[in-house]
């Protein structure tokens, strides 16, 4: 009975030393919540004096659509003009899918800033405004500096027209753009003169006597003594003959 007992006792002695050998848990921390903030989405203010709009379509190679404080326009580029991509009544002229083509790429779905100059719009109704792209250039000199516009001046729209000059003159020499397929033997784009500072609406006459006057935004020419030829004086191109005219793609006006 003795030794049962003192067995016991040495065994309850071997558990109680074991125990004792076992390291203490150490609690695990209580894990501290973190706090998340996100950025804050980073804004441009629009350069003093122009107005921010957001571009949501891409019509041609100088026209665009744009919201501006929640309502839409049309706009077309002052002082420059691309060859036709989508005309009703010219079609496509050469260069002007690759001119709408890098349009698109320089501003469409983004923020771009205008900068009005005299007249608020054309005669179609459509904004009249120097775009600038993010990075601060002017989209319409971008445009002429990289062969894809010509030079196209209607007062009293003038503020940059030496400038935008300057740039096709460049354009010009390197061959860039519409300006290569001259020295490829193509034939050599329209060009439109640059006019004097002179206010249509004063009376300005912007081809010479007896010249042919063809509307670029219409497509029609008019020939003197016609009904509309002396108040066609607006985005005209002047021809010497009505077969100049013809090859450029104008058709006669009806009267």
């Amino acid at each position: 009975m003795i030794s049962a007992m003192k067995k016991m006792i040495e065994l309850i002695s071997v558990v109680i030393l074991l125990a004792a050998c076992q390291p203490t848990p150490t609690p695990s921390p209580t894990p501290t919540p973190v706090q998340v903030t996100a950025s804050p989405v980073a804004t441009v203010t629009p350069p003093a004096g122009m107005v921010e709009a957001q571009v949501v379509n891409v019509v041609d190679g100088d026209t665009i659509d744009v919201i501006i404080q929640g309502r839409e326009f049309r706009l077309r580029y002052i002082g420059v003009d691309t060859p036709e991509s989508v005309h009703p009544t010219i079609g496509e002229e050469p260069y002007g899918k690759e001119a709408a083509q890098r349009n698109r790429e320089l501003v469409m779905g983004r923020t771009v800033y205008l900068e009005k100059d005299v007249s608020e719009t054309d005669q179609y109704g459509r904004l009249l405004r120097y775009v600038y792209l993010p990075d601060g250039r002017m989209l319409n000199e971008v445009l002429v500096r990289e062969g894809y516009a010509q030079v196209a001046t209607f007062p009293p729209d003038v503020r940059y027209q030496d400038r935008f000059l300057d740039a096709q003159r460049q354009a010009r020499e390197e061959g860039a753009g519409l300006w290569g397929r001259c020295r490829d033997g193509a034939a050599a784009p329209r060009e439109t003169s640059p006019t004097p500072a002179t206010s249509a609406a004063a009376g300005h006459e912007p081809c010479a006597p007896g010249q042919i006057k063809g509307n670029r935004n219409s497509g029609v020419y008019h020939a003197p003594g016609q009904r509309d030829y002396a108040r066609t004086t607006a985005n005209v191109e002047c021809f010497d003959s009505e077969a100049e005219a013809q090859a450029a793609g104008y058709r006669k006006a009806s009267r």
